[in-house]
């Protein structure tokens, strides 16, 4: 038979585990920087093989550039 209080809780459970195990952890400063250098790298890597720009304006550029 279904019981509300125990389904209810069980839902109450899994969104609570969920929330956990899909928040990201808060960044500290060295983890900040480490994204900062491997952003500049990954844009300095696609310049050196000629990519266009990550970015809207360079996809669009490129595409009707072609």
């Amino acid at each position: 038979m279904f019981n509300a209080p125990d389904a209810f809780a069980k839902v109450k459970l899994e969104m609570e585990q969920h929330e956990r195990e899909c928040s990201l952890p808060p960044f500290g400063a060295e983890e900040r920087k480490a994204l900062k250098r491997a952003k500049r790298a990954e844009q300095e890597f696609r310049e050196s093989k000629g990519y266009p720009p990550n970015t809207f304006w360079g996809k669009v550029k490129h595409f009707f550039m072609k």
